[in-house]
């Protein structure tokens, strides 16, 4: 908990990043409850629980409830081998680690989560800068219109965003991003002096990729960026969590090379086209780091919550602090 309290500004960026992609992804949402803004509920109850004996040993008991739960989980093991090692190798780990019998796991109150991000949120944190966010659902990969978000995200970054957010309007760095695993597209600005200026250069560059003459050497560049992502060397470890991923997604060897082809015969039409219909203004999701450090500065619409004010509410740190 003390460590909490000392990383809780250093931390503001992800927390704010969980915030706007829990109800966007899965694993994003569990996430978000672990260690976002709702975290903050359940840090409260573990420090009042360790003020007196009796509520230690009701966190021992739920903590135990808690082993029982992932003990009973179905479990994947996941290893590489040589091709004539591989029956060899699933025999032997079959043995050695059988499968766990199911266990009933004790039931538990589930404590309600008093912090609801909301679609647009700033956290206000005692920092000199700031960071901004958005983020909509689009097709995941698989998809036909998955090729042209992922060389729409790198067009946008080097011949819009770039310019108008990095070298214009001082930001350390600034990122268009496909994540076709979730089916999320977002921008975001890091160590940023401005805020409602940067989202007007987010919404400026999605106009701006419409209407301007986009030369192809532009696009080409952008399908060079994706293509390089793609083609990046991995280390065997990298390797087999990346084909583990692919079999949990259902994908296989004959869309990743669809995906490919897609990329590499990309026109800015189908950019265009993916841009207009994947981003729904509609579900559009905001979240910022706003700096308190800046006095009086345009929030944009966003809905303050002071962090740590958010934390001692929550009882995890001194009313004080």
């Amino acid at each position: 908990l003390q460590s909490l309290v000392a990383n809780l500004a250093s931390s503001a960026s992800d927390i704010a990043r969980l915030a706007l992609l829990a109800p966007l992804q899965p694993a994003a949402e569990l996430d978000n409850r672990v260690d976002g803004l709702p975290s903050l509920v359940f840090f409260g109850d573990i420090r009042a629980s360790l003020s007196s004996d009796q509520g230690f040993a009701v966190l021992e008991t739920r903590l135990k409830q808690v082993l029982l739960k992932v003990q009973s989980a179905p479990r994947h093991l996941v290893c590489a081998a040589m091709d004539q090692d591989v029956g060899p190798l699933a025999e032997a780990l079959a043995a050695a680690m059988p499968r766990p019998e199911a266990t009933a796991a004790a039931a538990s109150a589930a404590a309600a989560v008093a912090l609801d991000a909301g679609a647009a949120l700033a956290l206000m944190v005692p920092v000199q800068v700031n960071s901004c966010a958005i983020a909509w659902p689009v097709p995941k990969l698989g998809s036909a219109q998955a090729p042209a978000l992922a060389v729409a995200a790198q067009l946008l970054t080097q011949k819009f965003l770039h310019p108008a957010v990095r070298e214009r309007g001082g930001a350390y760095g600034v990122q268009a991003r496909y994540d076709g695993s979730a089916g999320v597209f977002s921008i975001t600005s890091m160590a940023d002096p401005r805020l409602a200026a940067t989202y007007a250069d987010f919404a400026k560059s999605l106009q701006d990729i419409q209407q301007e003459d986009i030369q192809r050497e532009a696009v080409e560049n952008a399908i060079l960026s994706v293509v390089k992502g793609l083609d990046r060397p991995l280390l065997p470890l990298e390797r087999l969590h990346q084909a583990w991923e692919a079999w949990r997604r259902g994908s296989d060897e004959a869309e990743r090379e669809q995906f490919r082809a897609g990329v590499l015969h990309c026109t800015i039409e189908e950019v265009r086209r993916a841009l207009a219909h994947g981003l729904d203004e509609t579900q559009a999701r905001r979240a910022a780091v706003a700096a308190t450090g800046l006095q009086n500065q345009d929030l944009d619409g966003l809905r303050a919550v002071d962090l740590m004010g958010a934390a001692a509410e929550a009882g995890c740190v001194d009313s004080s602090v």
